[in-house]
């Protein structure tokens, strides 16, 4: 507004928030995977987690674009562009409010929360794709073609990245890191994989 009234033409700042949002979701998943320990104790937990995360999330997602199908009439697939996001128990606003909670309820929280982060992002680019296609069973079969794909590419580039960095000294580590952590997102992107779980895998 102070652009308009001053008269000046507004900057074209799309690109800039592009760029910082790609960042803040890189962070974001990176963050929540650096909380999972993968430990043979914990596939209990990590299984009922994931499935109430998994679960919490479609469901509420699900009722809540038909809700907005029935009273607004937005078709389906563009009200869960609406619901999902809305739908996510963040862990920026759950993990700071369970430290007086017992171990066990504390880090259950912690893996819901996460588990709820990623497939939130993850079911959002989902349905993205499926957004103006004209065949879903084409999209069904490119996201989990994709998603197989992206699993094993993740693993190797992985594990080749953490021994590079096991034998790296010094502190431009973390800079190298978040930056080899942007290429591999572009590179996904370039081969419609989907670059969030090459993060995910990455900090497991």
């Amino acid at each position: 507004y102070v652009l308009r009234f001053s008269g000046f033409p507004k900057p074209d700042l799309l690109p800039i928030l592009e760029g910082v949002g790609v960042v803040g979701l890189i962070l974001i998943v990176l963050e929540a995977a650096l909380d999972l320990h993968l430990l043979k104790e914990k596939v209990g937990l990590i299984i009922k987690s994931f499935l109430v995360a998994l679960i919490g999330l479609g469901a509420t997602a699900y009722l809540a674009a038909l809700a907005l199908n029935f009273l607004m009439g937005v078709e389906v697939l563009n009200a869960l562009l609406y619901t999902i996001p809305l739908s996510i128990l963040s862990s920026a606003i759950i993990l700071p409010s369970i430290d007086d909670l017992d171990e066990d309820k504390r880090e259950f929280m912690i893996y819901e929360s996460t588990f709820s982060d990623i497939v939130g992002i993850i079911g959002f680019y989902s349905v993205l794709t499926m957004v103006g296609s004209i065949s879903n069973e084409s999209v069904y079969g490119e996201v989990f073609g994709n998603l197989a794909l992206t699993v094993v590419f993740s693993i190797i580039i992985s594990y080749i990245l953490i021994y590079v960095f096991q034998n790296i000294k010094g502190h431009v580590k973390l800079f190298l890191l978040i930056a080899i952590l942007l290429l591999l997102y572009a590179v996904g992107k370039m081969f419609h994989l989907s670059s969030l779980i090459i993060i995910l895998i990455f900090g497991m």
